[in-house]
Parts: structure tokens; C-alpha cells; sequence
């Protein structure tokens, strides 16, 4: 089962404790794969190299809100830092990325169509679609992926990153993993996840059952959860 870890980037003690800790989830994991979120940047990655983890998931903003309201940069910066960070990637040959597109569902479908060539020139195969502030509909899911899809050959790997912000993440993870462009979604235990959360594992899991065989029992589901609230002490 994959696992994702997000890793910002490290400018001080609390950071550097950040990282410490998960190079101890790399060192002790099991049966797990660890993946560690970077954002567009060299020194993000850098850090992300550091801890050698399994995945290395970079995150690239790809709507024009995201691009200039909030970053203050456009989209040519954002294609030298994607060079910038392909680069270090292949002096350092690692092979494990994936990349997640942000705000992808408010952003314009031709950069995205740009940004998905050099990728998969790269080799790169492993997209996933960030739904970054939880304002998509389960139509306009579906025909994203069926958007982004028709063109990109070979045919990427498109996943699904869904917010709960305006309680759409389970119903937007459902309608876009029906869809035949969608290989994987993302989903957290207990929905947990900034602002309102993300999709919820055990309720994917119960609700979409009599739709997708995820390899997964409902039991099994909810034993893991039980065991994740013993953890943590939330029960």
C-alpha cells in the first residue's frame, strides 16, 4: 500500500525534526511504499532526495490562480522549474516520480496538454489531478480525464487528488475512478487532510464496494482505522 508523506522545505529546527522523522518512517516501514511530497522547487527536492523514500511526488501548480494570483510567477517560470527539477532528478537517476498537477480542475487544459508531453518524454507517466481547494463537481471530473486523455500517448497514469472543502471528495473520487482514464485516487484515513480534509478510506471503501473490487475488505478497512485511532489516541 502506498504512503504518502509530505515534506516541506527544511529552514529550521522544527523542519529539520520534520525530516528526521521521516527518515525514521523510511527506515521502519514494512510492507509499505513511502512517498515524499516536494513543491516545484530545488531546494524542496533536494531535501526529498536526501531522505531516499521510494516516490518522490512533485507538485506543479498549473492554473493561472494558482500561477499568478498566488505564486506571483508565470508560466515560463514554472516550465524552467520543471526543467530545473528534471534535471536534478536525472543527475541524481531517480526513477520512482510522480507528479500532481495543482488546481488542476480550474486550469486551462492546453498548458496542462504541454506540461503532460514533456513528462512523458521523460518518462514520466504518473500524473495525479488536484481538485487543491475542493471546488469540483463529479461531471467536470470525468471530463477532465476524458479530456486529458485523448491526446497523451502513451497514456499516462492519471490518479485523482480530491478536497473536501465543499463536501464533494468521496463523490468526486467515485466519478472519476469510473471513468476508464482514471488508474488511482488518493484517500486518507479518517478523511483527515488540510482545511475540511480529503476523501475518507473506509467510506471509499464501504460506499463504492458494489462498484470497484480495491482488493480490500470492508472489515479489514475498518480494522485499520480502529488500529489508526488506538495509535494516535483519538478513539
Amino acid at each position: 500500500m502506498p504512503v504518502s508523506v509530505k515534506l516541506k522545505s527544511v529552514y529550521h529546527l522544527k523542519s529539520a525534526y520534520e525530516k528526521e522523522t521521516i527518515y525514521q518512517i523510511i527506515r521502519n516501514k514494512k510492507n509499505a511504499k513511502i512517498a515524499v511530497w516536494s513543491r516545484l522547487s530545488l531546494s524542496d527536492l533536494q531535501h526529498c532526495i536526501d531522505c531516499q523514500p521510494d516516490i518522490i511526488h512533485i507538485s506543479i501548480p498549473v492554473s493561472g490562480i494558482q500561477i499568478h494570483s498566488n505564486l506571483h510567477k508565470d508560466e515560463n517560470w514554472i516550465m524552467e522549474q520543471l526543467f530545473a527539477c528534471l534535471e536534478m532528478l536525472i543527475n541524481y537517476r531517480m526513477k520512482n516520480i510522480s507528479i500532481g498537477f495543482e488546481d488542476a480542475f480550474r486550469s486551462n487544459d492546453d498548458f496542462m496538454y504541454k506540461i503532460i508531453n514533456i513528462l512523458l518524454d521523460f518518462n514520466i507517466r504518473r500524473i495525479r489531478l488536484s481538485d487543491t481547494v475542493g471546488t469540483a463537481t463529479p461531471s467536470l471530473c470525468r471530463h477532465k480525464f476524458e479530456r486529458l486523455s485523448v491526446s497523451a500517448k502513451p497514456q499516462p497514469k492519471f490518479g485523482f487528488h480530491g478536497h473536501n472543502d465543499l463536501g464533494m471528495a468521496l463523490a468526486n473520487t467515485i466519478e472519476s475512478l469510473k471513468g476508464s482514464s482514471c488508474d488511482y485516487a488518493d484517500t486518507t484515513l479518517l478523511g483527515i487532510g488540510e482545511r475540511t480534509g480529503n476523501c475518507d478510506f473506509l467510506q471509499l471503501i464501504r460506499i463504492a464496494r458494489p462498484i470497484f473490487n480495491f482488493g480490500v475488505s470492508i472489515e479489514r478497512a475498518e480494522d485499520i482505522q480502529k488500529r489508526f485511532l488506538k495509535i494516535t489516541r483519538l478513539l
